[in-house]
Order: C-alpha cells, then sequence, then structure tokens
C-alpha cells in the first residue's frame, strides 16, 4: 500500500513538472532577426481543387533555425459565407 501511494505520488509530481514545461515558452515562441533573403519561389503547378470552392494556398519558404525549408502549396476549405 505504502510503495503504490509513493508511486502515485511520483506519477503526480512528474505530471506537474510537465504541466509547468509545456507552458514555458519555448523556441517556438522566440522571435528571430534574419539577415538573409530566402530564396525565390518555387513553381508549383496547381492541381484540380478537392472540391469546388476551395481556394489554393501557395508555396512559401519557412525560417526553421539555421536556414529556409519549403512549404508546399495545399488547397484549404473556404471559411463560412
Amino acid at each position: 500500500m505504502r510503495r503504490s501511494r509513493a508511486m502515485i505520488m511520483g506519477l503526480g509530481l512528474l505530471a506537474a513538472a510537465a504541466a509547468v514545461d509545456a507552458a514555458t515558452p519555448g523556441p517556438a515562441d522566440a522571435q528571430a532577426i534574419v539577415r538573409v533573403a530566402p530564396p525565390p519561389l518555387r513553381y508549383e503547378p496547381v492541381p484540380v481543387p478537392p472540391h469546388g470552392h476551395w481556394a489554393w494556398v501557395p508555396g512559401h519558404w519557412r525560417w526553421v533555425g539555421n536556414g529556409y525549408a519549403w512549404v508546399p502549396g495545399r488547397y484549404v476549405q473556404p471559411g463560412p459565407r
């Protein structure tokens, strides 16, 4: 009984520590000053939309800490009218 109570207490402390860590701002929340322009946009053929009124969002370059990574274009559902 005593051992299981200690284990439950330990798991509770571990969960609390994880919750605090999740609330702590990380690299995704940080802002960076990038002094290098992105490469030219890539040509992407626009495929046929999956449904009639979906909107095409073109691809773009995203800074990922030490360089740019290409984020491909995609279709998105239209918002409410």
